[in-house]
């Protein structure tokens, strides 16, 4: 799934020239380029994408945790860089991420980006962020927490999103008894997928157990952004020491939002204001 839209252009526009790149992967051209050296190969291996999309923040931090080289491409949406021929011959959708790999593969959602770089970037060259395919129960897992960690993305955007009346969530206004009982539904499904998480990184450090792995690329990225948008995680302590362990990392500080050093505003910070008050009045969860 990708985070941040510009318009659709209908395929019959498409340059001539954009389908067969798109859809060819020219392995003579990546190893071409890869012969080349590090510098030429991360000049040609781009990621586009928009300050603070959670969706290409996923894509950075595994480039990074994989340690595979790559130029970074920040975009600006006030001068309509999203919008640009560029982006366009990367991603028809012109959304946040767009990834263009050596010899012109593209590779935009970012759930299916974070699978092909692990499958095309291998040990021993570069660091494994799934369990080999010698280990299929480890492997297995990994990829349940990973697609786990969509439910949780999908949860909290139905907060955030009605709050602010964003597609295809309806909006709420949270100044009112009826928006505030809304809100409080949402937030409670919210905490509900949460409480799951909490049991799970009660049991290990990371996503999928004691290693960093895909899922940390996903779950990592929704917690950071509720932790702006005013989430308490005290009452979540396991939670909140992943969040604490995740935000110190160098392959997520390389790419934090520049316009996060200020805060939130005010109505921002209201998202997930209410998710500890609403946790601690539902008490603890009932057992298996």
């Amino acid at each position: 799934m990708s985070g941040i839209a510009a318009r659709s252009i209908h395929p019959l526009s498409w340059p001539r020239s954009f389908l067969p790149r798109v859809m060819s992967s020219r392995p003579s051209k990546r190893r071409a380029a890869e012969a080349r050296g590090e510098g030429a190969e991360a000049h040609e291996r781009t990621l586009f994408y928009v300050a603070g999309s959670m969706f290409a923040w996923r894509v950075l931090i595994a480039l990074r945790e994989k340690k595979i080289p790559f130029t970074p491409r920040l975009l600006s949406l006030e001068k309509g860089e999203l919008k640009s021929q560029e982006v366009f011959e990367v991603n028809h959708r012109m959304q946040s991420p767009s990834f263009r790999d050596v010899g012109g593969n593209c590779v935009n959602e970012s759930m299916a980006a974070l699978q092909y770089l692990e499958d095309s970037y291998t040990p021993p060259t570069y660091p494994a962020l799934l369990p080999p395919t010698s280990d299929p129960a480890a492997r297995g897992h990994a990829l349940q927490r990973l697609h786990e960690a969509a439910v949780l993305t999908f949860k909290q955007r139905a907060v955030r999103q009605s709050v602010f009346g964003m597609p295809p969530f309806e909006e709420i206004d949270i100044t009112t008894e009826p928006g505030r009982t809304r809100h409080a539904e949402l937030t409670t499904a919210l905490i509900d997928e949460m409480r799951i998480w909490e049991k799970y990184l009660s049991e290990g450090a990371y996503a999928a157990g004691n290693e960093v792995t895909l899922a940390d690329c996903v779950l990592a990225t929704d917690l950071i952004f509720m932790r702006r948008l005013g989430c308490d995680f005290s009452v979540f302590p396991a939670l909140e020491r992943y969040v604490n362990a995740m935000e110190a990392r160098e392959t997520l500080r390389a790419d934090w939002p520049p316009h996060w050093t200020k805060p939130a505003g005010e109505k921002w910070r209201s998202v997930f204001s209410r998710v500890a008050e609403l946790a601690a009045s539902q008490g603890e969860p009932p057992g298996p």
